[in-house]
């Protein structure tokens, strides 16, 4: 018997008719589960997304994308990209794919909405408007979300610095972070060692750390002091960062209009540049 169904044999007596309805079919088919669409699953069951997302959390987790990834990760372990990639398209073929795709994405998005903390966020926007500067880090696939964080960050807010690691210069890049500075670290499977030791540094340091990571392991709160989880489910061989980039987007909305001055005035500088000659114009 695996983890996830002795969790589920631990909770049955307690569970309502519903959830055990649910629980049951779980227990039945753990092998196309990490790979169902919450809409598709509950339509499978013959229950709605709600109860299946309510079953989720007496199991002990987040919500359904946070139990899916688990198992995922459970099914593929240690495997390769190469074979990560044979067993989705084995798992999903290509019926409906775009479909699925999209969906998987609007259902982080809104798993993650569940999970964020309004005082959290309020704390971390007032946290990057506070600080003299910003070090952004992310590392391999995060780096995407770390690079666009940065350059729209810098529109609005100077003293922002995306740590890159050309020449793997981290230790450089970072030296020169002080108390009054903030970090914004991205973290999320497969978690980058070098990151882990970068913002254990910085946190040593007594320098705030504002964590991405991903929604439901809590292994990884102790690399932050602000902790901002995305769900990150993903429908092939990668996890998907579209929920990141949305809780990205509404930081620097909110940036903006807590620091609308200061905002302007480096807007304004940026287009001062900008109109003289930085476009050739032909």
């Amino acid at each position: 018997m695996t983890d996830f169904q002795q969790q589920i044999r631990n909770a049955y007596e307690h569970l309502t008719n519903i959830q055990r309805t649910i629980a049951d079919y779980f227990l039945e088919h753990l092998d196309t589960i990490p790979f169902k669409r919450l809409e598709e699953l509950a339509d499978l069951i013959g229950v709605s997304t709600t109860s299946v997302i309510r079953f989720t959390r007496s199991i002990g987790y987040q919500g359904y994308g946070d139990m899916q990834q688990e198992l995922q990760q459970s099914i593929l372990g240690k495997a390769s990209l190469p074979e990560r990639l044979k067993s989705s398209i084995q798992a999903e073929g290509d019926n409906h794919l775009l479909l699925r795709t999209f969906q998987t994405d609007v259902d982080n998005i809104q798993e993650t909405l569940s999970v964020l903390s309004e005082t959290v966020l309020s704390e971390t926007v007032s946290s990057i408007v506070q600080a003299r500067n910003v070090y952004i880090i992310g590392i391999r696939g995060n780096f995407s979300v770390a690079h666009y964080l940065g350059y729209r960050l810098g529109q609005i807010k100077p003293g922002v610095h995306l740590v890159d690691g050309i020449s793997m210069a981290y230790p450089e890049q970072v030296i020169g972070i002080q108390p009054e500075d903030i970090c914004i670290a991205f973290l999320t499977p497969r978690y980058s060692k070098m990151t882990a030791n970068l913002v254990s540094w910085i946190k040593r340091k007594g320098i705030k750390v504002i964590l991405f990571t991903k929604a439901g392991n809590k292994e990884i709160h102790p690399y932050g002091d602000i902790i901002l989880p995305c769900q990150t489910t993903g429908v092939s061989y990668k996890s998907s960062l579209t929920a990141l980039f949305c809780v990205c987007n509404y930081l620097l909305a909110a940036v903006a209009l807590q620091d609308h001055d200061h905002a302007m005035d480096t807007l304004a500088n940026t287009e001062e540049l900008l109109g003289q000659g930085f476009f050739l114009g032909i």
